[in-house]
């Protein structure tokens, strides 16, 4: 199985299927549905809107199986999501979390004086948000992508599947933000 996202070259095309030149050198067949089909050298095209193609991209992933550092249709794991979304959007995004924590403009969220908790009315769509091991403030345990209408999309406490859940309702999952990073200058 090939990871979402991977740049593979063709030596035959018809109208719905593809030969495709394997990483292994080895030959494969896939249909022309829902792939990018490109001169070698040409760039993806970047999107008008990239908060909201990203978004639009990860959103594609809304309910998939959750796999640790997943790529692919058998599963998919925030970052990959993330990974893939910025890819089709002309971002490249490293493959960890730890790498990706340091991509992009670093987002200090404020402290509300009152609760002493992360004023989160400053996440925009698009951003990632890290968060830390509850145990361990210095390890990054998982990574949520912020939406529009004040939600995040990620993994759920079950870890069955990627969900979108409100960003005010998950309040211990707010605590434990590591760090916020924002993939555009705008």
């Amino acid at each position: 199985e090939i990871p979402m996202g991977s740049v593979l070259y063709s030596d035959y095309s018809s109208d719905q299927v593809m030969r495709l030149i394997l990483p292994t050198g080895d030959y494969g067949w896939i249909t022309k549905d829902g792939v990018f089909v490109m001169e070698s050298d040409d760039d993806l095209p970047l999107p008008d809107n990239f908060t909201q193609s990203f978004c639009s991209s990860a959103m594609a992933f809304l309910n998939a199986r959750w796999m640790p550092a997943g790529q692919t249709l058998t599963g998919v794991s925030p970052e990959g999501i993330a990974r893939i979304a910025g890819l089709l959007n002309g971002v490249q995004l490293p493959y960890t979390m730890e790498k990706m924590a340091d991509a992009g403009h670093e987002v200090t969220l404020p402290v509300n004086s009152e609760s002493g908790e992360y004023d989160l009315r400053y996440l925009r769509a698009g951003d990632l948000v890290f968060f830390h091991v509850p145990d361990d403030p210095d390890k990054i345990a998982s990574l949520s992508i912020c939406m529009p209408e004040r939600q995040w999309l990620g993994t759920t406490a079950s870890r069955a599947s990627i969900q979108l859940t409100s960003i005010a309702d998950d309040r211990e999952l707010a605590s434990r933000i590591y760090r916020v990073v924002r993939l555009t200058d705008d």
